[in-house]
């Protein structure tokens, strides 16, 4: 259980650096990102695979708009890691 709340830990931690440093990152690279986080973390991660091939949020959205999709995203992933005490975290994205 200590291993698993240091990995779970560091896990979150690599989340808030992404955050903080990590500016330009399309949904789609994001949904990557997170999935491996979630598996570091022990969470079985279900990642919409329909969206991994994708470059934007949808035609024409301004990178703002993609910039938003993705810390939205890793905040989410952030709270599972952090308070879901789950087992399994489930992700679908729709354009």
């Amino acid at each position: 259980i200590v291993e698993v709340e240091r990995v779970s830990r560091d896990a979150l931690a690599e989340v808030r650096r992404a955050v903080h440093g990590y500016r330009s990152a399309s949904l789609a690279d994001e949904m990557v990102r997170v999935r491996a986080v979630l598996q570091t973390a022990g969470i079985d991660a279900d990642v919409d695979a329909s969206v991994l091939g994708a470059t934007s949020v949808g035609p024409g959205a301004a990178p703002e708009v993609e910039h938003a999709a993705a810390m939205v995203l890793r905040e989410a992933v952030t709270n599972v890691i952090r308070h879901a005490r789950a087992t399994r975290c489930s992700i679908e994205a729709h354009a």
